[in-house]
């Protein structure tokens, strides 16, 4: 039976689990997480929301561009007896007159050729207020799951496959082989044999350094705070697999980015 953790945040987490008990120990922790940046899927929502209003400007435009030729049309049709060729003007204005003073539909897409020449403003404006009312009163319920998964899924992706003779030895850590640089998007793996059998902990950290990034000279607490957070190493990380025997055995395959 699989087991979903959740940190609950999206932002860049250490991740530990300890496979030395009989069910696996999952423990998160950050490098600095009141200072992180965390993502947001507020930008990418909104960029969706401007397209789908174009779409529907340029959907409806076309329609009613077509409905009001198809309209006129059969008007002409219906007032050919009455009327004279000649009588080009009368003819027109009557057609209109008839067509937006009963039409509802062409009351309407009249409207969408109005702002014709605004429709980029249009659907940014309304694209805004659509989006604040779909993602922050479901910010943690949902948009905070989605961000990781839809990351992952548009991530670069490689893989690596140990076998036995990558897995090393010393004093400190044991039995161990690691991804030594990576951006804690994705890491997937699996283990066969002995990779499974005597893998004992695996974790995510960040290596340890900050930037330097010179303080500024009045220090205040939102520029404090903006120069914290760019100092912090929140990107760049390794992964490294414990055993408590070499294996001599079987395959780890690592999917990261």
């Amino acid at each position: 039976m699989k087991e979903k953790y959740n940190g609950n945040i999206p932002i860049n987490a250490r991740i530990k689990i300890d496979y030395q008990k009989n069910k696996p120990k999952v423990s998160f922790s950050y490098p600095h997480k009141k200072y992180q940046q965390a993502g947001s899927m507020f930008m990418y929502l909104f960029a969706m929301n401007i397209l789908i209003l174009c779409f529907l400007y340029d959907f409806t435009s076309f329609h009613y561009e077509n409905n009001e030729s198809y309209l006129l049309r059969v008007c002409n049709l219906e007032q050919l007896e009455k009327y004279n060729f000649y009588k080009t003007e009368e003819f027109s204005g009557l057609c209109e007159n008839k067509i937006f003073d009963k039409n509802i539909i062409g009351k309407f897409l009249f409207l969408w050729t109005i702002i014709k020449s605004e429709r980029f403003i249009f659907s940014t404006f309304f694209g805004y207020f659509i989006t604040i009312f779909i993602y922050y009163p479901f910010r943690k319920k949902i948009w905070y799951k989605v961000y990781p998964k839809f990351q992952a899924f548009f991530s670069d992706k490689k893989l690596r496959i140990f076998s036995p003779n990558d897995v090393f030895h010393d004093d400190k850590y044991g039995y161990y082989c690691e991804i030594p640089v990576f951006n804690n998007v994705v890491l997937n793996y699996t283990a066969t044999k002995d990779f499974s059998k005597y893998m004992n902990m695996f974790e995510i950290r960040e290596h340890k350094f900050v930037y330097y990034k010179k303080k500024p000279k009045k220090m205040n607490k939102r520029r404090f705070n903006k120069w914290k957070s760019k100092t912090i190493n929140e990107w760049i990380w390794y992964a490294r697999f414990y055993f408590s025997n070499k294996p001599s055995k079987g395959k780890l395959e690592v999917l990261f980015k």
